[in-house]
């Protein structure tokens, strides 16, 4: 299955409003959608087939131009964000694909648990990076560390915070 191209310009809001409105035609109606970066999730639902979660891929093209690929639960696609609510409103379809996205649901809110914690002082440990354990310096909108093993200073991707390994150190000047 291909990608459907737009050729009209368009910002990429209104090529999601369009392509929702699209959706909806003739027997088929949008219960829901969310975007979520370049995944468009929608709740569909038609007489004969029931309550569908339908996915499309939203592609950027050159001159301002969108395109989509759209498939379905039972496709078992490999993007896990569709929103939680979607799954408790259609029947399953696909009950593996479903355990990954409520595990990437987990993992996710794991690690919102654990910024919440975060104090400068701390100790963290960070997925897939390397180095991998920071001291945390400063801790709001963006969280900075500085490396445990070479003293570098980095921005700390709050969804890849893993766990605190040492609660704090004294941090207070003297």
């Amino acid at each position: 299955m291909g990608w459907l191209i737009d050729h009209l310009p368009s910002e990429k809001k209104d090529y999601i409003a369009r392509l929702v409105a699209e959706m909806s035609r003739g027997e088929w109606k949008t219960l829901a959608h969310a975007c979520h970066g370049n995944e468009l999730w929608m709740l569909t639902e038609h007489p004969k087939h029931g309550v569908i979660i339908l996915l499309c891929l939203l592609r950027s093209e050159r001159g301002g131009c969108w395109g989509y690929k759209d498939m379905d639960e039972s496709m078992g696609p490999c993007y896990y964000k569709c929103p939680l609510a979607y799954l408790d409103r259609a029947p399953e379809r696909n009950a593996e694909w479903r355990a990954k996205v409520r595990a990437y649901h987990a993992k996710r809110q794991d690690s919102r648990n654990i910024v919440r914690k975060l104090k400068p002082g701390m100790t963290v440990k960070l997925r897939g990076s390397v180095p991998n354990t920071f001291r945390v310096v400063e801790v709001g909108r963006k969280i900075v560390g500085v490396a445990v093993t070479s003293g570098q200073r980095f921005r700390l991707p709050k969804a890849r915070i893993v766990e605190i390994v040492e609660e704090s150190h004294d941090q207070s000047p003297g």
